[in-house]
C-alpha cells in the first residue's frame, strides 16, 4: 500500500540532503532534499521551467535536472543494476511515438522533513526512449555495489552537474 502525500505534510522516512532517483512499479521518481527550501526553491519545483538531461560515464547514469527560478543543474546518479528485486519487470517494452515515462518530483526540506513541492512531469519520447534503452542495459548487470560505490565518488570529484551535461545524450525542456 502507497503512502498518500500532501505537500505542507511530513514525508514519510528520512530524506538525505542531495538528490535521489528512484523506480518502482509506478514510475520514476526524482526526490531533492534540501534545506529551508526557500519560497523561490518551491515555485521552481511547482510550476517553473525544467530541463532534464542524461549522461552516461562509465556505465552510470547521471540524471540532470534543473528547475528555475531556484534550482541550479544537479546530478543524481542511477543504475538499475542495484536494485536486487525485480523491479525492472515494471519498465515498458517500448516507448510508443508521442508518448514517454512519467516523473514525479518532489521537494522535502531536510531542516523539517516537510514536504514542500510535487509536481509531476511526462518526459519527452526521445528522452525516454533513451532512458530505456539505459534502464533495460543496466538491469541485465550484475552490480557491485562497493565497486559501484567507489567509481561513482571518483566521477563525482571528478565531474559537476555542468560537467557532465556537457556529455547530454538527451535532454528535454518544459
Amino acid at each position: 500500500m502507497h503512502n498518500v502525500l500532501k505537500v505542507g505534510e511530513p514525508y514519510p522516512g528520512k530524506v538525505s540532503e542531495g538528490t535521489r532517483l528512484d523506480y518502482d512499479e509506478s514510475g520514476f521518481t526524482l526526490v531533492y532534499g534540501l534545506p529551508g527550501i526557500t519560497a523561490i526553491e518551491k515555485k521552481g519545483f511547482e510550476s517553473g521551467r525544467y530541463k532534464i538531461a542524461l549522461a552516461e560515464r562509465s556505465g552510470i547514469l547521471f540524471f540532470l535536472s534543473e528547475f528555475k527560478p531556484g534550482i541550479d543543474l544537479s546530478d543524481t546518479p542511477f543504475h538499475m543494476g542495484l536494485y536486487r528485486d525485480d523491479r525492472s519487470k515494471y519498465l515498458p517494452e517500448q516507448i510508443e511515438d508521442g508518448q514517454g515515462f512519467g516523473l514525479t518530483v518532489m521537494a522535502v526540506d531536510t531542516a523539517t522533513g516537510i514536504l514542500k513541492a510535487i509536481r509531476y512531469i511526462g518526459l519527452s519520447t526521445k528522452l525516454s526512449r533513451e532512458l530505456l534503452k539505459i534502464c533495460k542495459r543496466q538491469a541485465s548487470e550484475n552490480v557491485d555495489r562497493i565497486g559501484f560505490g567507489a567509481k561513482l565518488f571518483g566521477l563525482q570529484r571528478q565531474y559537476r552537474a555542468k560537467d557532465l551535461y556537457k556529455y547530454k545524450i538527451v535532454e528535454c525542456k518544459g
